[in-house]
């Protein structure tokens, strides 16, 4: 039995969703018992930020989130509030894929991977990988279009 367009689409946001489900079972107890610190409002500019440190401030999430697409507006800095100051700690995102045929013949897989010590997570923040911006688009561009979020997973080293 050959399956159609729709039964193909159906069975790949299941497959999306499995994994989704399976992430959270993952980092389901920092999200549930950690901590939680808001950071950036939306309210005083295009960006909000949150993240949840777990009890033991070994591990933590940060989300963050954009309303509307600023033009020319190359970089984010996310600060993660909790954390041990003098502790290294490792943040990383979940690598996504995007592929944008209508742009560029590329495909996007922004990545980050950053170590820093707890304070300067909390009081300087780091910069991620840059926004997508035509025609400098490279293979660690952040495509990050309109009601955009990402989650970052921190752990300590």
């Amino acid at each position: 039995m050959r399956l159609t367009d729709s039964a193909w689409r159906m069975r790949e946001t299941f497959t999306v969703v499995k994994e989704q489900i399976r992430l959270y079972k993952e980092w389901r107890e920092v999200i549930q018992m950690g901590r939680f610190y808001r950071g950036k409002s939306i309210y005083d500019g295009n960006i909000a930020t949150w993240n949840v440190v777990s009890v033991d401030r070994t591990k933590a999430v940060a989300m963050l989130f954009q309303s509307l697409v600023s033009p020319n507006d190359q970089g984010d800095c996310i600060k993660v509030h909790g954390l041990e100051g003098d502790a290294k700690y490792h943040l990383y995102n979940k690598q996504v894929s995007i592929d944008i045929p209508k742009v560029s013949s590329k495909t996007g897989s922004e990545k980050e991977d950053i170590e820093a010590y707890g304070d300067v997570l909390e009081e300087a923040g780091v910069m991620l990988s840059p926004k997508y911006s035509f025609p400098t688009f490279k293979d660690n561009t952040r495509v990050f279009t309109d009601f955009a979020s990402r989650m970052y997973f921190i752990e300590k080293k």
